[in-house]
Formats: C-alpha cells, sequence, structure tokens
C-alpha cells in the first residue's frame, strides 16, 4: 500500500450500514460539536477585533488608502465597477470588495475596517483548519485525540487574528488586500491536504478547488505565487511523498497552477485602464523596482536575510511601540557591512538547513520553517522596495504558529502521560495560554490607540536613523512626505516647513510632492502669496511635473492674477494635454479674461476628460452664455448642479439664464432652491420679486419684496419693485420700513 493510500484509509469516511448506525450518530455529533467550536472561534475573534481596535475605527485614512481610495472617490463616485478595478487592475477582487463596501456605507473609513476585521477573523478561522490537517497528517499515530489537535489549531487560528501585527491589516484599510491573500493561499492549501489525506469524497473536485482558489488569491495579491511551491512542499514533508509519487505530485501541482496562471495576465492586462497604477506587464514591474531602488540582486538578499529575523522578532515578541509599518533599512553592501549581516545570513542557513535534518523526524517543524522563507521571497525579494513593510509577517506567521502547535501538543502529551503532576500541568498551561491572550489583546489596544495620522507618522520620523549614507532612500522619503502632508492639514505650517526643508536638502529629485502638500495646506489656509512662492519652488525641482503648474494658476487665479494664471496653466496643458484639472483651471482663467471662445475649447476638453469636475461645467456655462448660446449655457450649469446641488452661483445663473429662454416657472423652482439653502439672501427676494413682477403675479412679488425689506431695509431696489407692485394692484403703499432703532418722525 502507497503512502497516499494509508493517509487516505486513516481518514476515510466512517463505514455505515445498520451495525454502524450508533457510532455514525456518535460521529455525526462529534462533527457538529467540532464545526461550533470553530464557529465560536470565529465569533470570538471578531469581537475581540473590534473591542480592541475600537480606538481607530473612526480615525482618518492613511498612506494607500487615502491616495487609492479616499483621493479616487470621483471614481468611486461614477457607480462603475471597471473604473474602480482599473486603479490597480492587477488586484482586481481586491478592488471589488473595495467598491462593494463603498456601494454598501460611502467613504467612511469606520465600515472598512469593520470588513477588514471580519475577513482577518475569517482568515484566522482557515488557518486554524490548516493547522489542524497540517498536525493530523503530519504528525500521525504520535499524538492521542483529534479533539486536543482541534484545540490547539483553534487557539493558534485566534492568536493569527489578534495578533498586533493585524492592526496592518484591519486598521490600514488598504492592505485588506495582504489579509484576502492570506485568506485564499491558506483556504488553497487546506483544501488540497483535505483532498490529498481523503477526506474529501472526490479528490479531482478538491484540487479543482485549491486551483479556484489559488486563482482567487492571485486577483487578491501576487505574493500568493508560492502556493504551488508550498503544496509541493506538504507533499514531501507531510504526505511523505518520494520517488515517483512525488514526481506525480509536481505534475499534479503543475496542473492546478496552470490555469490561474494562463488567465492571470491577459485578464489584468484587459482590465487596466487609462488611470491604472500598473500598465506594465509582471517581468517590466519586477524590472521597474529594482531600478528605482537602486539595489542589486545580492545586496537585496544579503539585506533580507537581516530583515528575516525582524519579522521573526515581531511575530514573537509584538511589543507596542516596536511595531512598525515602515521602516527605513540599513542596506547591506556585502557580508561585513554592517557586520551583522553575516551573522544574520548564517542564522537563515542554519534554520534552513534545520529543516531539511527535520524533514523525516519532526515534519510539522520543517514544514513550518519553509512554510515561513518560502512564503516571505516574492515581497522580500522580487519587490525590494521597500526592504521592510510591517503587514509583510503576517502571512509568514502561519509557518511560526505550525512549529509552535507542535511543539504545544509535546507538551500537553508529556503532561497526560505524568499522572501525578496532569493537574498542575494543566493549571500551569492555562495560566499561560491566558497570559498569552491577555498580552496580545494589550499590544493590539495600544497599537490602536496609538493609530492616528499625526501619531502614526511622528512615530516613524522619530525612528529615522541619523546615518543616511546606507539607507534606503524612498521609505525615508516617504515618511517625510507623509509627514508634512499631515502636518500641512493640521495647520502646522512652521513644523511642515522644516520636514519639506529637511526632505529637499536630502533628496531634491523626490521631495517635489511634499512640496507641493505644503503648497495646497498654504493655499487652503489662503496664505495665496506664500502658496505662490512654494509652488514655485516645486517647480524648480522638477520643472517637467505638470501638477505644480495646476496649483500654481489655482493660487494666481485666488489671487486674481489671471494674466499670470494663464501663462502658467498654458504651460500645463503642452506638458499633459489630457490633464482634466489643467484644462479646467486654464479655462476659468481665459471667463475671467474675458477670452471666452477659447476658454470653451480647454473647458469642453476638460470636462470629456472627467466629467465630475462640476466647477469646469459651471464655467463652461458662463463661457457659452457670453458668447450668446443661453441653451448650452443651462445645459452646463444644469451638469454642474447634478455634480454639486448644493453650488448657489450655479443655482443663481441658471436662473437668470432661464430667465432669458422665457421659461420662467423653472427659473422660479431655482431661486426657491436659492432660498431653501440660503434664507436670509435679501437678494434673491429681490430678483424673486422682479421675477413675479413680470409674470404678473404681484401678490407674491409683494411678499418677497417686503422680505427682502425685512432682511435690508435700506435696499431701494426692493422699495422701488414693492411701491410698483403696490401700485399695479392699486393697493395703498405701505409704510418705509425703519431700521431697528430709527425714532418716530
Amino acid at each position: 500500500m502507497n503512502t497516499v493510500e494509508q493517509v487516505g484509509t486513516r481518514h476515510g469516511f466512517p463505514e455505515t450500514g445498520p451495525y454502524r448506525q450508533c457510532e455514525c450518530t456518535e460521529h455525526e455529533a462529534k462533527t457538529r460539536i467540532r464545526w461550533g467550536m470553530v464557529g465560536l472561534g470565529f465569533v470570538l475573534a471578531s469581537s475581540a477585533l473590534v473591542v480592541t481596535n475600537y480606538p481607530a475605527l473612526k480615525s482618518p485614512m492613511i498612506y494607500d488608502s487615502g491616495q487609492f481610495i479616499l483621493s479616487k472617490t470621483e471614481l468611486f463616485q461614477r457607480n462603475g465597477i471597471w473604473d474602480v478595478i482599473g486603479i490597480i487592475p492587477v488586484r482586481p477582487l481586491f478592488m471589488v470588495t473595495l467598491y462593494l463596501n463603498y456601494l454598501t456605507t460611502g467613504m467612511d473609513p469606520q465600515y472598512f475596517r469593520l470588513v477588514n476585521i471580519v475577513l482577518t477573523a475569517l482568515t484566522g478561522t482557515v488557518l486554524s483548519l490548516l493547522i489542524f490537517l497540517v498536525l493530523d497528517i503530519g504528525l500521525r499515530e504520535t499524538v492521542r485525540g483529534r479533539g486536543r489537535l482541534l484545540q490547539v489549531s483553534l487557539f493558534l487560528g485566534f492568536i493569527f487574528a489578534i495578533h498586533p501585527l493585524q492592526t496592518f491589516t484591519t486598521l490600514y484599510i488598504w492592505q485588506r488586500e495582504a489579509t484576502l491573500a492570506a485568506l485564499f493561499y491558506f483556504a488553497a492549501i487546506a483544501v488540497y491536504l483535505a483532498a490529498r489525506s481523503g477526506r474529501l469524497r472526490s479528490s479531482k473536485v478538491g484540487y479543482g478547488l485549491s486551483s479556484v482558489l489559488f486563482f482567487a488569491g492571485m486577483l487578491c495579491k501576487e505574493n500568493v505565487i508560492t502556493v504551488p511551491a508550498v503544496l509541493l512542499l506538504a507533499d514531501a514533508a507531510l504526505i511523505r511523498c518520494a520517488g515517483k509519487e512525488l514526481r506525480r505530485s509536481v505534475i499534479r501541482v503543475s496542473a492546478i497552477a496552470f490555469v490561474p496562471m494562463l488567465l492571470y495576465f491577459p485578464i489584468t492586462n484587459l482590465l487596466a485602464t487609462a488611470e491604472s497604477r500598473e500598465l506594465q506587464n509582471a517581468l517590466s514591474r519586477l524590472s521597474g523596482y529594482y531600478h528605482f531602488s537602486g539595489l542589486s540582486l545580492a545586496e537585496v538578499l544579503l539585506t533580507e536575510c537581516r530583515v528575516f529575523f525582524v519579522y521573526l522578532t515581531s511575530i514573537l515578541a509584538p511589543i507596542p511601540g516596536t511595531l512598525d509599518l515602515v521602516k527605513p533599512m540599513t542596506v547591506s553592501r556585502s557580508l561585513l557591512t554592517p557586520p551583522i549581516t553575516i551573522a544574520a545570513c548564517a542564522g537563515v542557513a542554519v534554520l534552513v538547513g534545520t529543516a531539511i535534518y527535520l524533514f523525516r523526524r519532526r515534519p510539522v517543524t520543517a514544514f513550518g520553517i519553509l512554510f515561513f522563507a518560502i512564503s516571505l521571497i516574492p515581497e522580500s525579494v522580487l519587490i525590494p522596495y521597500y526592504l521592510f513593510f510591517g503587514y509583510r509577517a503576517i502571512l509568514p506567521m502561519a509557518g511560526v504558529l505550525m512549529i509552535i502547535a507542535e511543539g504545544m501538543l509535546q507538551v500537553a502529551e508529556a503532561a497526560a502521560r505524568s499522572d501525578s503532576r496532569v493537574k498542575a500541568s494543566r493549571i500551569a498551561l492555562g495560566v499561560i495560554v491566558s497570559l498569552v491572550v491577555v498580552g496580545l489583546l494589550a499590544a493590539t489596544h495600544l497599537q490602536s490607540v496609538r493609530w492616528n495620522p499625526l501619531s502614526f507618522w511622528e512615530e516613524a520620523y522619530g525612528k529615522l536613523p541619523q546615518e543616511r549614507s546606507l539607507i534606503e532612500k524612498k521609505p525615508y522619503l516617504d515618511i517625510l512626505n507623509n509627514l508634512t502632508v499631515v502636518l500641512s492639514r493640521r495647520g502646522n505650517m512652521h513644523e511642515a516647513e522644516e520636514v519639506v526643508r529637511e526632505a529637499v536638502e536630502l533628496y531634491p529629485d523626490e521631495s517635489v510632492g511634499a512640496v507641493i502638500e505644503l503648497g495646497n495646506a498654504l493655499l487652503a489656509a489662503n496664505d495665496l502669496l506664500k502658496a505662490v512662492e512654494v509652488y514655485r519652488g516645486a517647480i524648480r525641482l522638477k520643472p517637467t511635473l505638470v501638477q505644480p503648474y495646476v496649483n500654481l494658476g489655482a493660487a494666481y487665479v485666488a489671487l486674481g492674477s489671471h494674466e499670470k494664471a494663464t501663462r502658467v496653466l498654458r504651460k500645463a496643458v503642452s506638458l499633459d494635454p489630457k490633464h482634466a484639472r489643467a484644462r479646467a483651471n486654464l479655462g476659468i482663467s481665459l471667463v475671467k479674461l474675458g477670452l471666452h471662445t477659447e476658454a470653451i475649447k480647454h473647458l469642453d476638453a476638460a470636462v470629456k476628460l472627467n466629467p465630475k469636475l462640476a466647477n469646469a461645467h459651471f464655467f463652461l456655462g458662463a463661457a457659452w452664455e457670453n458668447c450668446g448660446d443661453t441653451t448650452r449655457a443651462v445645459m452646463s450649469y444644469e451638469r454642474a448642479l447634478g455634480l454639486e446641488p448644493t453650488l448657489i452661483d450655479v443655482r443663481i445663473h441658471l436662473a437668470k439664464a432661464l430667465i432669458k429662454l422665457e421659461r420662467h416657472q423653472e427659473s422660479i423652482d431655482q431661486y426657491q432652491r436659492v432660498l431653501q439653502l440660503d434664507p436670509k439672501n435679501y437678494r434673491i427676494h429681490t430678483d424673486l420679486a422682479r421675477l413675479f413682477m413680470r409674470t404678473s403675479q404681484f401678490d407674491r412679488a409683494i411678499g418677497h419684496s417686503r422680505e427682502a425689506l425685512r432682511l435690508k431695509p435700506d435696499f431701494k431696489q426692493a422699495g422701488d419693485i414693492l411701491k410698483s407692485a403696490h401700485e399695479r394692484t392699486g393697493a395703498r403703499p405701505p409704510e418705509p420700513v425703519r431700521s431697528p432703532g430709527t425714532p418716530e418722525p
């Protein structure tokens, strides 16, 4: 009997027939209890995550979450799922979950995080099933009682879910992609092991489902690419395949991976749009990552040997204040630079050698060590920048937990064999387990308390090393840029300027983003002259970048310097004719200068490039109206209001344009909507009174004239309309309205 048949027989389904009825009923009852325990584990994990992360659930989005979710609100609002997928077309399933989140609860970050919590708890539950299968298959008959296996597995799945590192996948909304990738990663391996061990009635169905789960994971994040390697590792270490059977496993796993790999690249290329972040093929992207980082493959491998142990420490000793999302790493230029590199490389070699040595003696431990190493490869070696990200340790954590699971079972088995000490051992084990859980929950809670944009980036800034010559440049600059954004938006301009100055001194070519953000904050604070100065500095740093020209033009428009604005914005359009806001701002500036025909050309191009620019529609309407085409003006005004119904100026312009078209009732409706938004606008009451006079509705004209005079007693136009309305009705004109405090004559 071959190895697979032995495993399959051991884990086959119970015999059936009358003489087995009682045993089957007992088996079904145990199965229900076990699945109930799994469900309870999911509920407990979800509840614990909500409680521990509660302080940060409503915190603003940060980093990629702000850049690719919040700042892309216009794309989400188009109600086009393809627009949202096009933001990151190489991860379409992940983008679909974000879109569904938005459709249900809008852009409220709290609900994005609650969904992340549920997904994290679900991932922990699936991991507990995977650990159970790994233990049950790998340990064979060395452990008594599958109930104990399930208890240990559920406990470690719970630990995975509540681990403080999970704040990077629950609170940092964008890293839902890492959670989804882990979920499908664990599920694909678990289903494969269930099929290989005979737990599924049809192994072919199991292999097919494993392939589907692998594909789903690829559509969430590309680091799932190592699943086939882990499946082969499971066959070799846990199922103990060798020789011909191992060769058959290679064919089987290749078949599982073939269709997903074949479909992934054409599908993601098809989903790419003009606004996509990733338009290159995979090889071009990987090449670009290395070029951007400026690191060689040898430097990456040497550095990652050190990072390997940083991740391991983060998993085993998650002390609050030491867990970082982004950490600039000192690059290892050689085995002795820095000196710790050679020790780290030796440590990795020892661990891998230990795994090989234990391959037959302790298969679960060997599988756990190699799982940890293999699952780290894609983001560590293929994507060298940044060399460290905290969330990268989450998927490999499963390997560490498998090793811990085997150790816990050995301790439990040893305690059970010592009858005189079993009670004390159980008490001691319970105390240790309780302390671990309480400690992790407390650490996760402290992480969430510190999770706000200012604290997040100030802490990262405070940990920046002083020696910069060997430091990875991109994360260092990212920390400076993001701290600038946070400080600027909070009005801490002086501190923001200090950080920007440091960024420019260190990395003048790459710091333009921080400079632009500082200018934007100054513009928002109406410090226009300072904003102009800052934007000019950004242009000096990078003269070919469009954005500083666009923003400088907006600052000049705000200052009323329309000729300067026009010159700057013409330059922006020449750099990028498809930049919608550059076109829109240029058109607005031209309207202000009275160059309506040219303004129409640019504003029309702007709204075609981005139909969601309400202000561009408004000024396009104004340009059409000034050119005498009132019908087109009305259409543009209506489009602007369709996007932003609360724009009072647009409604006023629309109402006046409708009067020109003799569409009086529609004009009245627009004026009344303005009064709903601004009830104390005496000019609108006067305009309505004038319109009612024009349509011979004198009583209504009198009412609005009186209201205008009540709001502004000395407003002559309203008084003249009121007098005229009384003359037309033959009524006696009213006494003049006196201002409060005016003495009687």
